[in-house]
């Protein structure tokens, strides 16, 4: 094979490399359960877990020293309620894990879109799509649906991808408070995943309690779901 045969193998088998390289980047962000203890979402989960415990402890040491000093005079002749104390350092210990918790959750939804993103724009390089490419989910939903025939809407896990960007923009528009507008049904989480993940309307998300392993799976899946069809509808139109 001459340099030449050489340059044209490897222009036609690029566009299949490049789906290759994307596969393996969603992989890295969203790794399969197999791989999940190595990944970046397992050592970020241990150490804020390894901070609760480290919470859970002080609060019961201070539960204790508390107990001690109610039976002091002291104690007795200011008044002091040791539970009114505990009840407020709990609340601070748990809005901080409630704000890091929620902060993983913002940081699944923006590597979701990162990723999203890089699919719809090789799709539009590789078909040679001039259109202008909106990078709202909206939209590229409804680019993928124009020019590969697919609908996100139809994926296995696309409830559980919306209800995270749900939780999104819950928590960086709406101070954490779910409400459902009438008007935006594409933003109301359904009853099933609201029910198993607790969240009612009109009150605070606790973000302590979304599973977040969970969350990675399902990322996982609807990206490898999404990039074989993609791919496979790109090479078939190309």
């Amino acid at each position: 094979m001459d340099l030449k045969e050489l340059l044209e193998e490897q222009e036609k088998n690029w566009p299949k490399f490049e789906w290759y390289l994307l596969d393996m980047e969603i992989r890295e962000n969203f790794p399969p359960k197999a791989f999940f203890h190595k990944s970046m979402w397992a050592s970020w989960l241990s150490k804020i877990e390894a901070g609760e415990k480290e919470d859970e402890e002080y609060l019961s040491n201070r539960a204790n020293d508390l107990s001690t000093y109610l039976k002091s005079d002291e104690a007795r002749k200011h008044n002091i309620d040791p539970g009114e104390i505990l009840a407020d350092e709990s609340y601070a210990s748990y809005k901080v894990s409630n704000n890091v918790y929620a902060a993983l959750v913002v940081s699944i939804w923006s590597k979701s879109e990162i990723t999203l993103k890089r699919i719809t724009t090789l799709t539009k390089r590789q078909l040679n799509l001039i259109e202008n490419l909106n990078f709202d989910f909206g939209s590229q939903q409804k680019f993928l649906d124009k020019n590969l025939g697919l609908s996100l809407s139809a994926f296995t896990e696309f409830d559980h991808m919306n209800a995270i960007r749900i939780l999104n923009n819950t928590y960086k528009h709406e101070d954490g408070v779910y409400s459902e507008n009438p008007k935006k049904p594409w933003d109301h989480l359904t009853t099933t995943i609201a029910k198993a993940w607790g969240i009612k309307q009109n009150k605070e998300i606790d973000y302590t309690a979304i599973p977040i392993r969970e969350l990675i799976g399902i990322a996982h899946y609807f990206f490898n779901e999404l990039h074989q069809k993609a791919s496979a509808e790109v090479d078939a139109r190309r």
